[in-house]
């Protein structure tokens, strides 16, 4: 269960006493969505988006 994990680890990192902020993310570009409304149900804002690049070499070994 995604969000019994993130509560424990959310509760980890709080007892943690340098532990200021907690930020979360998804990149895999799948329920993007659905997984935002689940953070932000959880107590979490939007901060920002997520942009990435990759050498288009690279991007054609990893596909092959």
């Amino acid at each position: 269960d995604g969000v019994k994990m993130i509560r424990n680890f959310v509760r980890w990192a709080w007892k943690i006493p340098q532990v200021v902020e907690v930020t979360l993310s998804q990149s895999s570009g799948i329920e993007t969505e659905r997984t935002g409304k689940i953070y932000e149900r959880m107590g979490f804002e939007p901060v920002g988006q997520i942009y990435t690049a990759v050498k288009e070499e690279m991007a054609a070994e990893a596909a092959a």
